[in-house]
């Protein structure tokens, strides 16, 4: 009897011990889930606020395109069509615009072929030296 009493108090020891680490783990647990509660609400409102500085962005970049097409379509009625000067006015504005461009094309192009031109001297060179 006396053995059967001392089992009996070692199963109980043995299962509050049981108890007492799945009650410790259930609160490391709700904790872990609070957190990412916490996570999650701090992304979704993250997200919330991108969202609207997108919107503004969208919406500031929209009112400024719209307030520079009026600008734009004064600027053309501001050209007569019958006037000669403003129509040449325009053109030597825009030819000005496509030659800018080809300048720095050509200027380009004059780098590369000189970059061409150092690299074939080096190997010139190199065959030379190889010649004593």
């Amino acid at each position: 009897m006396l053995s059967r009493l001392q089992e009996l108090k070692k199963e109980e020891e043995t299962l509050l011990k049981i108890k007492f680490m799945l009650q410790d783990q259930l609160n490391r647990l709700k904790a872990s889930f609070q957190t990412i509660i916490i996570m999650y609400t701090l992304l979704h409102s993250f997200q919330k606020f991108e969202e609207g500085t997108l919107k503004s962005m969208i919406n500031a970049q929209s009112k400024d395109i719209a307030n520079d097409a009026p600008a734009t379509e004064s600027a053309k009625e501001e050209i007569n069509p019958d006037d000669e000067t403003g129509i040449n006015q325009t053109k030597l504005v825009l030819g000005a615009q496509i030659d800018y461009g080809m300048e720095e094309e050509e200027e380009e192009e004059d780098e590369e072929e000189n970059e061409e031109d150092y690299d074939d001297a080096d190997i010139i060179i190199a065959e030379d030296d190889d010649d004593y």
